[in-house]
C-alpha cells in the first residue's frame, strides 16, 4: 500500500468546506429575498450554535437518563470523582467525604462512552475510578437548559 497523499486530502477538505459555505450562502440569499429577516437571524443563530458545539451539548444532555444527569450535577458541585466501592457500585467522593453512594457501573460506563467521564483507575483496573472531563463541564454549561427555559426537543 502506498503512502497517504495528505496534500490531496487537504485539497478535498477545502473543496468540501467551500461547497458547504456556498450552499449556506444560497440559503441565506433565498431567505433574504423572501423578506424574512427573522428566519435569517434564527438560521444564523442555529449555525453559530452548531459551530460552537452547543447543539451537540444539548443533544447529549437530552439523550442521557435522569440518573446520569443527577450524577453529572453531583460531580459538578466542587472537586469530586467516582470510586468503585464494592463489586459494581460507585460512590461520588471529594475532600469533604462521600456525597452519593450506590451508583451503578452501567451509569458510569454510559457517561464514559459519551466522554463525559474518564477512567482514572490505572492500567490494571481502569474502572476503579473515574473523573469528570472538560466535555462534561461544557455539556452542563451549554446543554442543560436554565430553570424555566427549554430548547427544541427538550425533555424535562
Amino acid at each position: 500500500m502506498g503512502a497517504e497523499n495528505f496534500a490531496e486530502q487537504e485539497r478535498l477538505m477545502q473543496r468540501l468546506d467551500r461547497k458547504c459555505q456556498e450552499q449556506t450562502e444560497r440559503v441565506r440569499d433565498m431567505v433574504r429575498e423572501a423578506g424574512r429577516p427573522d428566519l435569517l437571524a434564527e438560521f444564523d443563530q442555529r449555525l453559530r450554535e452548531s459551530d460552537l458545539g452547543i447543539t451537540g451539548a444539548r443533544s447529549t444532555w437530552h439523550s442521557i437518563s435522569d440518573a446520569q444527569r443527577r450524577l453529572l450535577i453531583l460531580l459538578s458541585n466542587g472537586p469530586a470523582s467516582l470510586r468503585r466501592t464494592k463489586g459494581a457500585s460507585y460512590d461520588v467522593v471529594s475532600e469533604a467525604g462521600s456525597r452519593a453512594t450506590g451508583i451503578r457501573l452501567g451509569t458510569v460506563r454510559n457517561l464514559a462512552r459519551r466522554e463525559l467521564l474518564e477512567w482514572t483507575g490505572g492500567a490494571f483496573d481502569p474502572e476503579a475510578s473515574a473523573a469528570p472531563t472538560e466535555r462534561m463541564v461544557f455539556v452542563l454549561k451549554h446543554g442543560r437548559p436554565a430553570p424555566g427555559a427549554h430548547f427544541d426537543g427538550f425533555r424535562p
